[in-house]
C-alpha cells in the first residue's frame, strides 16, 4: 500500500468513527414518572375556550389616536373585566384604518354597540363589524 492510500483509509475510518458514536451516546433519554403512590393521580387541566373578535376602526391615524381608544376601551373598568386581552393598532394611516382585537373572558360575548359607543366616545371613531 503506498502512504498515500494509507492516508486515505485512515481519514476515511476517522470520518466514519464520530458518526458511530454519535448514534449510540447521543440516543435521546426516555424518563418516566409513577407516582409515589397507587392511588395518587395527575390533575386534570381546565380547558378554557376563549373568543377572539377582531373589528375595524375607522377615522384612526396616529398613535394618539390609538392611545384614546385605548383609553376608552381596554382601561375602562366596566368594559375590561369582560375580556383578558384588548389590543388597538393603527393599520394604515393614510387611508384612517385601525384595528381592536378584543380576547373574551369565558362566558363573555363582545357586544357590539357597547364597544362602538366607546369607540366613539375617545373621538370621531367609528367600529365597523
Amino acid at each position: 500500500m503506498t502512504f498515500q492510500k494509507i492516508i486515505s483509509v485512515t481519514a476515511l475510518c476517522l470520518s466514519l468513527s464520530p458518526l458511530t458514536s454519535l448514534a449510540t451516546d447521543n440516543a435521546p433519554a426516555t424518563t418516566t414518572t409513577t407516582p409515589s403512590t397507587p392511588t395518587q393521580q395527575p390533575k386534570a387541566e381546565a380547558k378554557t375556550e376563549t373568543k377572539t373578535t377582531e373589528w375595524t376602526i375607522e377615522g384612526m391615524h396616529c398613535s394618539s389616536c390609538k392611545k384614546m381608544v385605548q383609553a376608552k376601551v381596554c382601561k375602562n373598568k366596566d368594559l375590561a373585566e369582560q375580556f383578558s386581552k384588548c389590543e388597538v393598532e393603527v393599520i394604515d394611516e393614510k387611508k384612517e384604518i385601525g384595528k381592536i382585537t378584543l380576547q373574551m373572558k369565558d362566558g363573555s360575548q363582545p357586544n357590539f354597540e357597547t364597544i362602538n359607543k366607546a369607540v366613539s366616545s375617545a373621538g370621531k371613531y367609528k367600529l365597523q363589524k
